[in-house]
């Protein structure tokens, strides 16, 4: 194994020994290296010099069913990536996209999040992990809520900080009442230990948001299909980028391993803030709190076990 490989016997959700390989296929497969093109190229980085003797290896955890890649950079390396796409135009421009829609879709949430949590905004401390640019954070402060945020970048910290944003390089000693993780651990080498430790971040009565693509749309069977879009088809499970790939079931039993319990948002909390920006985004607002109450969906809630009952 390359010394910049780390291979994941366990399952990274749940800590599950038992696993069936789905796929098992060299790095340089012309689906697989077409999405590495995608993701890496604009690192600058000869990652195809480095994976040419390690396979893409997918398993299936007999336990949580989360879908993860076995073999994957080590946690250093994969920082020392990041920081490098995150000064690149292609990156920024793709990060950059639909601001509008955005904007809006983050004031709904964090408008949401005020109600669920029934305090005044002066009151509330919430950390955004992994938090990119700060535009997530930027809203919660904009709503009034005392924000923080948190992400490997060094030049998206200060960025943020150069926006009246607090980014953070430890959390030790510190509690929030809401932590958002949007589309962060589909790319967390180990995600239990991730979750744990935020949970722990939490007050009582804390909330954790984890947001990820959701694994139950994986097509198995067209994921090396050359006749199909190489990036589209490998999207949920795209090499060494996202290393796991979750379905309900395995944020559920991940995030009870840490101690917290699922919650589900009141819905009239959710029509809080409704945006109709034009017909397509007012139809998706209305539908999209029905979506997720009625759908496994792996949009979910949790609640620090000291929290006092009373959210239903």
């Amino acid at each position: 194994m390359s010394k910049y490989f780390v291979n994941r016997k366990v399952c990274p959700g749940c800590g599950h020994e038992g696993s069936a390989q789905i796929l098992s296929s060299s790095f340089l497969n012309r689906s697989l290296s077409e999405s590495i093109q995608w993701n890496f190229a604009v690192t600058g980085v000869d990652i195809f010099e480095l994976v040419k003797d390690v396979e893409y290896q997918l398993h299936e955890c007999s336990n949580c069913e989360l879908i993860f890649q076995k073999n994957c950079f080590r946690e250093e390396f994969m920082g020392q990536l990041y920081q490098l796409r995150s000064v690149s135009p292609e990156v920024q421009a793709r990060d950059a996209a639909k601001p509008l829609d955005k904007s809006a879709y983050y004031a709904e949430e964090i408008v949401a999040l005020i109600k669920m949590l029934n305090r005044n905004p002066g009151d509330i401390d919430v950390l955004d992990y992994g938090m990119g640019w700060g535009h997530w954070c930027s809203m919660a402060k904009a709503y009034g809520c005392n924000s923080s945020g948190f992400d490997v970048s060094e030049q998206k910290k200060e960025f943020a900080r150069e926006n009246g944003i607090t980014a953070i390089d430890d959390l030790a000693g510190m509690s929030f009442d809401f932590i958002n993780t949007e589309q962060v651990l589909e790319h967390v080498l180990y995600p239990q230990d991730t979750v744990k430790m935020l949970g722990e971040s939490l007050k009582p009565g804390g909330i954790l948001k984890i947001s990820v693509p959701n694994g139950e749309r994986i097509d198995r069977k067209r994921l090396l299909d050359s006749t199909s879009s190489a990036i589209d088809s490998l999207y949920l499970a795209s090499p060494l980028m996202h290393i796991n790939t979750f379905n309900h079931n395995a944020i559920v039993t991940m995030a009870e391993k840490a101690g917290l319990k699922p919650v589900r948002m009141p819905v009239k909390c959710q029509y809080s803030n409704l945006h109709l920006l034009n017909f397509k985004q007012g139809v998706k607002t209305i539908l999209r709190p029905l979506y997720r109450r009625i759908m496994r969906t792996t949009y979910l809630h949790f609640i620090n076990q000291g929290a006092q009952e009373g959210i239903v």
